[in-house]
């Protein structure tokens, strides 16, 4: 009995294991998945030569975009930094002049017209000094703008000080006071916007040298990724012409 029914159930069995079988492999999925194992397996080296050379773009992008935002911060910051200085200069250099004017001038309106010109020039000089508090970038050079706008300050109300004497029409005392008191705070004004244009520039060249450094470091980085890939496809092939040969010996 037990012999018959287990040659009853294993026809049955083997039936079902047939169905599983053929369900199994009929389906798309398990299929697909075989196929795209086959396709790795096949295509190993050029999916690791891709990975690679997906990478190297990625990177040297990535660089890429380092070196243009130092290059904007050059161009937008650092440059323009040195010329609102330089402004400023200029314009304490004119404020002298008309100064000058005021003192020489004799009648009344030629001095109202020189204080016209040494307002204005104040207020290019204002002008200059808000552009450029906007564009500092560390505290280093905002403390040397500190120093520099305390003397400046200093300077104005001396100058205020010389003109009232000057329209008052004393002229000596008021050149007194333009001799011994405001050139050497000018000769020390022009000393502070030397110092902050050379710090600028130096920032702006520092930032050049780094922004070349990345763009070298980017490039050997591509480099050594190509170089690498060429290697791999090499040894790959000699690896698959070596086991081939090795096989047919066996």
């Amino acid at each position: 009995m037990c012999s018959a029914s287990q040659s009853v159930i294993s026809p049955m069995s083997d039936a079902l294991c047939c169905i599983g079988f053929l369900n199994t492999t009929s389906n798309p999925l398990v299929n697909l998945a075989a196929q795209m194992w086959s396709i790795v397996k096949k295509h190993t080296l050029t999916l690791f030569v891709f990975a690679l050379l997906l990478f190297s773009n990625f990177y040297t992008l990535n660089y890429e975009s380092k070196v243009g935002l130092e290059a904007i911060e050059i161009v937008q910051v650092m440059l323009p930094s040195v010329y609102h200085v330089s402004s400023m200069s200029t314009d304490v250099s004119d404020y002298q002049i008309h100064e000058l004017r005021h003192l020489l001038a004799r009648d009344s309106a030629d001095m109202a017209r020189q204080e016209a010109f040494l307002k204005a020039e104040e207020e290019s000089y204002a002008a200059h000094e808000r552009a450029y508090l906007e564009l500092m970038l560390s505290d280093r050079e905002r403390i040397l703008f500190e120093q520099t706008k305390v003397i400046h300050d200093r300077y104005l109300s001396i100058s205020r000080e010389m003109i009232q004497q000057s329209r008052l029409g004393r002229k000596d005392e008021a050149y007194h006071i333009f001799r011994t008191r405001l050139l050497p705070l000018d000769d020390t004004l022009t000393a502070r916007f030397d110092t902050l244009v050379n710090f600028a520039l130096r920032s702006a060249s520092q930032t050049a040298e780094q922004a070349a450094r990345t763009a070298e470091s980017s490039r050997l980085i591509s480099i050594i990724i190509i170089v690498s890939c060429a290697v791999a496809a090499l040894s790959w092939i000699v690896g698959l012409e070596y086991f081939e040969r090795a096989r047919g010996k066996i």
